[in-house]
C-alpha cells in the first residue's frame, strides 16, 4: 500500500508531538504544584496571624492595665495621701498584688537646687529626713545636682536591695533624661529602653515607666506650664519577662506560636523578650525568617516602638504545608515522563512503519525507473554471474551486438568476445576470484567485441561488481565507439596534416631567412669592403645610400620573420640578469645617429632607483628600438617647432622581489586620431592609408611590440591626438636579481648646483640625476638671473652653474664672470645639443651634449669640473669619450699569426668573410662544406673555426658535434667554434650551444661585430709572441716619442691649452707615484690579486694621458700576474719603473719649458 505524502509541517508535528505532550504535562504539573503551594502557604499564614493576634490583644490589655495602675498614684500624691513610707508601701503593695506584671513602683520627686524639696512638696520632709536625702544623693555628682533639677528615687516598693535604682538621680542618665523630658513635656507615660535591674549585663531586663505628677489645680496645657508645675514622677518598674508571661498566661500562652519582641528605638533593635530561650532563639528566628513563616506586629509602649515577630513554635511542623505540593509535583513529573515515553514509542512505531512502506515504494519506483532507463539508454548493460553466465541485458545490448535478449540470457559472456579474448576469459575470471584484492579491468577500457554477424567492432567497457543476496555478480556497461574511433582517426589525420603544414611553414621561414640573409650578407659585406677603398665624394654618397637601403630592407625582413615566428607560436623568451639602465642607454645610443641626421632631438632619462632584473635583453631592446624608431620617424621635422623624442624609464613600485617599470617614448610628431589608434596594434595596419607612402614601414612593428610585451607579462598603451604627437607607455613587471647594492661611484654630497634651462623636462631629469649623487640642486626660474644667484651663493662653498646655451649668451656670461671678482672662482657647464663631442673641457668650464644624456656622463663631468673627480678615468670602467674602429697595428701583427678555418658554402659569403678576417689581420682558409672542414681540422692546426649552420653534405651543427666528440675521445684542447647563421626563427643560441658551439654571429656580419667576437675568443697581446721576444730587461732605451702621445689628452679634453694639459699631466704623475708604490708593495708581499688590480687601475690612467708604453706594460703585468711567473714578472716590474720614470722626466721637462 502507499501512504499519503506528509507535508513538512505534518512531519514536524508528528516528530515533536511527544515532546509537546511532555512539555504540556510538565506545565500542568507545575501549575498544579504552584496552586497547591499557594493554598498551603495561605492556610499556614492565616493560622499564624490568628494565634498572633490573640497574643497581641492579651499583651496590649496587660500593658494598659499596668500603666493605668501606675497612674493611680498621681491622685494620691495630689491629695498628700503618701505621708510616710509605710503609707506608700501600703498603697503600692495592693497595686502590685493586683497587677503581677509590675515589678516595683517608685517615687522620684523634683528637687530644685534653689528651693529644695520642701518647695516642691509640703510633705516631703515627712517622707524623708535630711540625713537620708544626703545619703541617697551622696554618691551623685554634687555639681550636676546643684546646677539643674534632679529626680532622686525616694521610695521603691518592694525595696530593691540589689538594684542601682534606689537613691539614684534619674536625671543623670541620658536615656532616663530623654524619657523624663518627654514625659514632662507631653504629660504622657514614657518608657525607657531595656535596663538591667541588678546592674549586671546578664541580669533581668526591665523598663522604667515615667508618669509625670503636676501641682494640683494648675493649668498644664503648654510645655512651659508643665515644666513649671512639675512635682515629680511616679515610676513603674516592669520586669519584661514577668510582664509578658503574665499576659500570655492562660490560652494565649498555650498557642503554638513563638514570640520575639525587640525595641526598635534602641540602637541595634535590642531583644526584649523571646519565648524560645532554650532553642537559641536568634538562630531559630533567622531560620524561620528564611522559610517565610513570620508575622510582624508593631506595639507602642510608653512612647517606644516594639516589634513583635511571630513564628510557628515547631519548625518541622511549620513546613508541613510543603509536603503535599511536593508530592503533587513528583507525581506530576513521573506522569509526564510516562506520557512522553508512551508517545515516543508510538511515534517510533509509526515512523518505522512509514519508513518500511516508503522504502518499499521507493524500491518499486527505483526498479521501475532503472528498468525505464535501461530500456532507453544507448549503452548496453549486461549482468553476469561469477561463472560468466548472462542473467540480464537491456534493449540497447540487442542493437549493439545484434542478438535478441532471449538469445543472450543463460549464455556465457564469451559469445560476445573475439576468439583471442574468449579463450582466455575463463582463466582470467578464475584468477580474479582466487586472488584476494584483485582489481577489475578498471574504470574504463577499450576492447574489440564480436557482433552476431561475426564482425568485430570497438567498444568501451566499464566493469563493476555487486553482491545480491550474498552472490557475486558483475555489471558490464558497453558502449559502441565505432563512430568515435572514426572521428578520432579523422582528427588525427587533420592534426598530422596541420603539424606537417606547420613544419613546412617553419622550414619555409627558416629557408627564407637563410636565403634572404645570405645575399644580404654579401651585399652589406661588399659595401663595407668597398668603403675601405679610395673613392670620390660622389661614389661615397652612392655607397652610403646603398648601405642604408640594405639595412632598411634587412629591418623589414626581420619584422616579417619575427611576426611569422610569433604567429607560429615559436617565440621563446630568455631569462638572464639584465641592467635595465645599460640596455636603455645602449638602445638609445644606437638610434642617436639616425635622430641626428633627421634633425630630431633625442632625450633620455633612466630612474637611478632601477636595480638589475631578470629579462630577455634582446626582446626588450627590440621593443624599444621599434618605439624609438617610430618616434623619430613621425616626429614633426616638417613643422615649425623643433622635433623631439623623449625616452623615460621610471620605477613605479617595488614589492616582494619584483619591480614594475614604466617605459615611455614621447614624440611631438603628427599624432593620430582615436579611430587610427584602435587599428594601431593590428598587423599590417598604420595610422592612415597614406602613412606608408609618407613614412614607410611594414606596419608590423607595433604588433610585434604588443606580442613581445604580452610574453613578458607587460602591457602597452598610447595617448595621442592628431597634430600633438604620441606617448607610448609600456608597463612591465620584472623579477629583481638579489645582489648586494654597490656603492655609488659618484659622490657629490654637499655640492651646490644652479641649473638654468628653458627645457623644464630635461632640467627635472638632470636634477634627479644630480640629487641621486647627493648634490643640492636649484632650478633657476625663467625670470631669475643665474649669475646673480651664483654671486649670492659665493659667500659659502663655490657653486657650480649649469646653463643651457639656448637660455643665455654664453660669451657674454664668460665676459661678465671675468669682470666680476665675486664670480672669478665660478665654474660652469654649458649644456648643448647635437655636437660632435659629447664632452669638451675648457678653463674652469666644460661643454656637455645632453642629447641622449647618460647619467654617468653628467655625474662624471660634474665631478671633474667641481674638482671632486679626476679626469684620469679608466676607459674600461666608464664610457670612452672618443672611440675608434681602427685596429691597432700591433694587433694586426699578432692576428696574422692566428689561423682561422671558415666553413661556408656560399661563394659570395666566402669572399666577404675572408676579406673581413684578412682586414683584421688573420690568416684565413675556407672550406666549401662541413665535411671538407672536418678533414682540414683533422689534418691541420687551427686557432678558431667559423662555420655556417646550413651547408650541403654536413651542416655546421653536425660538424661541431663531431669535432667535440673527437676532442673528448682524443683529449685535445677544444677549439673555439663560432657559428655563422642566417636563421632568425629558431632558438639559435640554444641550438648552437647544444651542438657544442661557443658563440654565434648573425648574417649580415658587420666587421665591428666580427672584431669583438674574434678578440674575445682569441685575445691579442700587445707585445710580440713570448717565444720570439727577448727578455724585457734587455730592451733598448725608451724613445722620447714613445713616452707620451700628447694628442691623446687633447682629444679627451677637447682643448690644446698648455696650462690645462700641464695641470692634468702633473696630477697624473702625482697620483701615479702613489699607485706605483702600492704596486711594488703588493708584488713584494706576493698579493697577486691586489697587484693585478692596481696594474689595471694605472693602465687606465696611462691610456687617458697618452702614455701608451706605460699602459702596455701594465696590461702585460695584469695578464702575467695570474700565472705568477716570477722571472717574467721581475723583468716587467723593472720595466714598469723605467716607463714611469720616463713619463715623470718628460712631465718635468714639459712643465719647465
Amino acid at each position: 500500500m502507499r501512504l499519503t505524502p506528509v507535508t513538512k509541517l505534518g512531519r514536524w508535528l508528528r516528530k515533536n508531538s511527544p515532546l509537546a505532550g511532555f512539555i504540556l504535562s510538565i506545565g500542568l504539573t507545575l501549575l498544579a504544584w504552584k496552586l497547591a503551594l499557594h493554598n498551603e502557604k495561605h492556610h499556614t499564614k492565616s493560622e499564624l496571624e490568628y494565634h498572633s493576634s490573640y497574643i497581641v490583644l492579651a499583651l496590649e490589655r496587660t500593658l494598659a492595665a499596668s500603666v493605668g495602675a501606675v497612674r493611680t498614684l498621681e491622685g494620691k500624691v495630689h491629695f498628700n495621701s503618701l505621708r510616710t513610707q509605710d503609707e506608700f508601701k501600703f498603697i503600692t503593695e495592693r497595686i502590685l498584688n493586683r497587677y503581677p506584671g509590675l515589678h516595683a513602683i517608685a517615687w522620684a520627686p523634683r528637687i530644685n537646687p534653689d528651693s529644695g524639696p520642701s518647695n516642691q512638696l509640703n510633705t516631703s520632709t515627712e517622707l524623708s529626713t535630711p540625713t537620708e536625702l544626703s545619703a541617697s544623693i551622696d554618691s551623685q555628682d554634687s555639681a550636676a545636682f546643684k546646677s539643674k533639677d534632679s529626680f532622686p528615687v525616694f521610695y521603691t516598693v518592694p525595696h530593691l536591695k540589689d538594684s542601682n535604682l534606689v537613691g539614684s538621680d534619674l536625671a543623670l542618665k541620658p536615656s532616663h533624661q530623654r524619657a523624663i523630658e518627654q514625659a514632662r513635656d507631653t504629660d504622657s507615660p514614657i518608657a525607657t529602653g531595656p535596663i538591667d535591674l541588678d546592674g549586671k549585663t546578664n541580669g533581668q531586663k526591665a523598663i522604667l515607666l515615667f508618669v509625670p505628677v503636676y501641682q494640683p489645680n494648675q493649668t498644664i496645657e503648654t510645655i512651659d506650664q508643665r515644666r513649671q508645675h512639675l512635682l515629680g514622677f511616679t515610676l513603674g518598674v516592669f520586669q519584661l519577662e514577668r510582664l509578658i508571661e503574665t499576659a500570655l498566661a492562660g490560652d494565649a500562652g498555650k498557642s503554638e506560636v513563638h514570640l520575639r519582641i525587640t525595641d526598635r528605638d534602641t540602637e541595634g533593635e535590642q531583644l526584649l523578650y523571646s519565648t524560645d530561650h532554650q532553642a537559641h532563639g536568634t538562630e531559630h528566628a533567622v531560620q524561620q525568617n528564611q522559610t517565610g513563616d513570620v508575622y510582624h506586629h508593631h506595639l507602642s509602649v510608653g512612647g517606644r516602638n516594639w516589634e513583635m515577630e511571630f513564628h510557628p513554635r515547631n519548625h518541622e511542623s511549620s513546613s508541613h504545608w510543603l509536603q503535599l505540593p511536593l508530592l503533587l509535583l513528583i507525581a506530576g513529573l513521573l506522569a509526564s515522563c510516562v506520557i512522553y515515553l508512551y508517545l515516543r514509542s508510538l511515534i517510533n512505531r509509526t515512523e518505522t512503519y512509514q519508513k518500511y512502506v516508503t522504502e518499499q515504494a521507493r524500491r518499486e519506483d527505483s526498479e521501475l525507473f532503472s528498468s525505464s532507463i535501461l530500456k532507453t539508454v544507448r549503452d548496453g548493460v549486461i549482468t553476469v554471474d561469477s561463472r560468466g553466465i548472462i542473467h540480464s541485458c537491456n534493449p540497447a545490448t540487442e542493437s549493439i551486438f545484434g542478438y535478441k535478449t532471449d538469445q543472450l540470457i543463460g549464455q556465457k559472456i564469451n559469445i560476445l568476445m573475439p576468439e583471442r579474448y574468449a579463450e582466455h576469459h575463463d582463466d582470467y575470471m578464475n584468477r580474479y576470484l582466487q586472488t584476494p584484492g584483485a582489481k577489475l579491468l578498471g574504470s574504463s577500457r577499450e576492447l574489440e567485441a564480436l557482433h552476431h554477424d561475426g564482425s568485430e567492432f570497438p567498444i568501451e567497457i566499464r566493469l563493476t561488481k555487486v553482491y545480491i543476496q550474498k552472490e557475486l555478480f558483475f555489471t558490464a556497461v558497453v558502449r559502441d565507439i565505432t563512430e568515435r574511433k572514426r572521428a578520432e582517426n579523422l582528427l588525427l589525420e587533420e592534426k598530422n596534416a596541420s603539424e606537417a603544414a606547420s613544419r613546412a611553414k617553419s622550414a619555409f621561414l627558416a629557408a627564407m631567412s637563410h636565403e634572404i640573409r645570405t645575399p644580404m650578407n654579401g651585399v652589406i659585406g661588399m659595401v663595407e669592403m668597398l668603403g675601405t677603398t679610395q673613392m670620390s665624394p660622389n661614389q661615397n654618397e652612392l655607397l652610403a645610400t646603398i648601405r642604408s637601403s640594405s639595412f632598411a630592407l634587412l629591418h623589414i625582413i626581420e619584422d616579417i620573420l619575427d611576426f611569422s615566428k610569433i604567429e607560429a607560436g615559436r617565440l621563446e623568451m630568455e631569462r638572464v640578469a639584465v641592467d635595465l639602465i645599460s640596455v636603455v642607454e645602449e638602445t638609445v645610443d644606437t638610434m642617436a645617429e639616425t635622430a641626428r641626421k633627421k634633425g630630431v632631438e633625442l632625450l633620455m632619462f633612466c630612474d637611478p632607483e632601477l636595480h638589475e632584473v631578470y629579462a630577455d635583453p634582446v626582446r626588450l631592446r627590440q621593443v624599444l628600438l621599434h618605439l624609438i624608431s617610430n618616434g623619430i620617424k613621425f616626429s614633426s621635422s616638417e613643422q615649425q617647432k623643433e622635433s623631439r623624442v623623449v625616452i623615460s624609464v621610471e620605477l613605479l613600485y617595488r614589492k616582494s622581489g619584483k619591480q614594475v617599470v614604466m617605459f615611455r617614448v614621447e614624440d611631438n610628431g603628427v599624432g593620430m586620431t582615436e579611430a587610427s589608434q584602435k587599428l594601431l596594434f593590428q598587423p599590417f595596419m598604420q595610422a592612415e592609408a597614406s602613412t606608408t607612402r609618407r613614412f614607410g614601414g611594414s606596419g608590423l612593428g607595433l604588433t610585434i611590440c604588443q606580442r613581445l610585451l604580452d610574453a613578458m607579462g607587460g602591457t602597452i598603451s598610447i595617448d595621442s591626438s592628431e597634430g600633438n604627437g604620441a606617448i607610448f607607455s609600456c608597463r612591465i613587471p620584472f623579477e629583481e636579481v638579489l645582489t648586494v647594492d654597490q656603492k655609488n661611484q659618484f659622490d657629490l654630497s654637499g655640492l651646490k648646483v644652479l641649473l638654468a634651462s628653458q627645457d623644464q623636462q630635461m632640467a627635472s631629469y638632470m636634477k634627479r640625476y644630480l640629487e641621486s649623487a647627493g648634490a643640492q640642486v636649484r632650478l633657476v626660474a625663467k625670470e631669475e638671473d643665474p649669475l646673480k644667484l651664483a654671486a649670492i651663493d659665493s659667500t659659502g662653498p663655490v657653486p657650480l652653474l649649469m646653463v643651457d646655451d639656448k637660455s643665455i649668451d654664453i660669451q657674454a656670461m664668460k665676459n661678465h664672470c671675468n669682470k666680476d671678482s665675486t664670480l672669478k672662482n665660478l665654474r660652469f657647464i654649458i649644456l648643448s645639443r647635437n655636437t660632435e663631442q659629447r664632452m669638451h673641457f675648457q678653463d674652469r668650464s666644460a661643454t656637455l651634449d645632453i642629447t641622449s644624456l647618460h647619467r654617468s656622463d653628467l655625474l662624471h663631468i660634474t665631478g671633474v669640473v667641481a674638482g671632486r673627480l679626476s679626469l684620469n678615468a679608466d676607459p674600461e670602467d666608464k664610457k670612452t669619450l672618443l672611440q675608434s674602429s681602427e685596429l691597432p697595428a700591433q694587433h694586426a701583427s699578432n692576428a696574422s699569426q692566428r689561423r682561422i678555418l671558415v666553413a661556408e658554402d656560399h661563394k659570395t659569403n666566402q669572399k666577404v668573410i675572408r676579406h673581413q678576417l684578412e682586414q683584421l689581420g688573420y690568416n684565413v682558409e675556407v672550406a666549401d662544406n662541413g665535411r671538407e672542414a672536418l678533414l682540414r681540422w683533422k689534418s691541420e692546426v687551427y686557432d678558431l673555426l667559423l662555420t655556417d649552420c646550413h651547408m650541403p653534405e654536413m651542416d655546421g651543427y653536425e660538424l661541431a658535434r663531431t669535432i667535440r666528440n673527437e676532442e673528448s675521445e682524443r683529449q685535445l684542447v677544444p677549439i673555439p667554434i663560432i657559428a655563422i647563421t642566417a636563421d632568425a626563427l629558431k632558438g639559435t643560441a640554444q641550438l648552437c650551444n647544444k651542438a657544442g658551439m661557443d658563440d654565434y654571429l648573425t648574417k649580415p656580419i658587420r666587421i665591428k661585430d666580427l672584431q669583438v667576437v674574434m678578440t674575445h675568443w682569441l685575445p691579442l697581446t700587445e707585445t710580440a709572441d713570448k717565444s720570439n721576444t727577448a727578455d724585457p730587461s734587455d730592451t733598448a732605451p725608451i724613445k722620447t716619442a714613445d713616452i707620451i702621445d700628447a694628442s691623446a689628452l687633447e682629444s679627451v679634453l677637447g682643448t690644446s691649452d698648455p696650462s690645462i694639459l700641464a695641470e692634468f699631466y702633473r696630477d697624473f704623475v702625482c697620483n701615479g707615484e702613489g699607485n706605483l708604490n702600492e704596486i711594488l708593495n703588493a708584488y713584494q708581499k706576493g698579493d697577486f690579486q691586489t697587484f693585478g688590480s692596481l696594474c689595471h687601475k694605472l693602465k687606465g690612467s696611462a691610456r687617458s694621458v697618452g702614455a701608451h708604453a706605460l699602459a702596455s706594460c701594465c696590461q702585460e703585468l695584469e695578464s702575467e700576474s695570474a700565472g705568477k711567473e716570477s722571472r717574467q714578472l721581475d723583468a716587467l716590474v723593472s720595466q714598469l719603473s723605467q716607463h714611469f720614470d720616463a713619463v715623470k722626466q718628460w712631465q718635468q721637462r714639459t712643465n719647465s719649458s
